[in-house]
């Protein structure tokens, strides 16, 4: 047929059928994103950091720092009580978070949940936008694969194309804004944590931090929903199984036979050799459901 699939997947099924389930995975990451705004088991970011008091001391002393959208958590061992935890949180905007990063993540995350919200809904209306297609693509199974006949073949990608692509920007941002400055100020912070106790005060000190799940979860999303993008963007129905007969294409609401296979049918032929139904043609084609017009030859 002169409409091919540029994708691997070339049947319709199979190519809208992968672009649902991305964009259902994309929902549940979203979700993650969500679960990642208090820090309780779930955050953005995190922070390590161990230090002894002195050469003696067997237990060290351990901070663990969760970072999430709206506030941190702070999970602390201290030196002299193996068993004692500590768990507490610290709203970004309370008067208690006196942090460098403070400031920078209390407005990167409510931007980041906004994004996440308005990600959301737009997931549902790409896989709205997917059913239309896919109905489009059952209703014009006859006639989308004869090229130049029926352009609304190709304009049907263009609506799911570019909602996942906005979504696709939507994950970027929130990734990126996260990373700068939110995830920059506290890694500046983890590091200089050991550099503002008092000299003597902690030995073997070490301390680590980078991005936690839900950050990396949503960066999985963006890869996700970039692919189901191309995949729509790139995927031309086809028939689902070769014909055998004569082909039946749509021209501005009538039909035409083509009694050979090897025609090449442009446009300006169409415009040139098509008959137009007359009034009394256009009775008879009320009481039929298929009309034929004639290709002169």
């Amino acid at each position: 047929p002169a409409y091919q699939s540029m994708c691997c997947c070339c049947r319709s099924e199979i190519t809208h059928g992968a672009t649902i389930l991305a964009i259902i995975a994309v929902i549940s990451i979203t979700f993650v994103g969500y679960a990642g705004t208090e820090a309780r088991s779930l955050g953005w970011g995190f922070a390590q950091i161990q230090f002894q008091y002195n050469e003696s001391s067997k237990t060290p002393c351990e901070y663990n720092y969760l970072y999430g959208l709206n506030q941190y958590t702070i999970r602390r061992q201290p030196c002299f009580r193996k068993d004692f935890e500590l768990d507490k949180g610290v709203r970004y905007d309370s008067e208690e978070c006196t942090f460098d990063f403070c400031e920078s993540c209390a407005g990167v995350g409510g931007t980041i949940i906004f994004l996440l919200t308005v990600t959301l809904l737009a997931s549902f209306a790409a896989i709205y936008a997917v059913y239309l297609r896919i109905k489009q693509g059952i209703l014009n199974e006859e006639t989308c694969y004869v090229e130049n006949i029926d352009p609304h073949c190709k304009k049907s990608r263009i609506v799911p194309s570019v909602i996942l692509t906005t979504i696709g920007l939507l994950l970027y941002i929130c990734w990126q804004i996260w990373l700068q400055p939110c995830q920059s100020d506290i890694n500046a912070f983890s590091e200089n944590f050991l550099e503002s106790l008092d000299e003597g005060f902690a030995i073997n000190g070490t301390q680590k931090s980078n991005y936690s799940a839900a950050f990396a979860t949503v960066v999985c999303g963006w890869v996700v929903v970039v692919i189901a993008a191309s995949n729509q963007c790139c995927h031309v129905e086809e028939p689902s199984a070769p014909r055998t007969g004569p082909r039946i294409v749509r021209r501005n609401d009538h039909l035409l036979e083509l009694d050979d296979d090897s025609v090449n049918i442009t446009s300006v032929d169409m415009e040139r050799n098509i008959s137009l139904a007359t009034p009394s043609n256009r009775q008879e084609e009320k009481k039929s459901p298929r009309k034929l017009l004639e290709v002169s030859s």
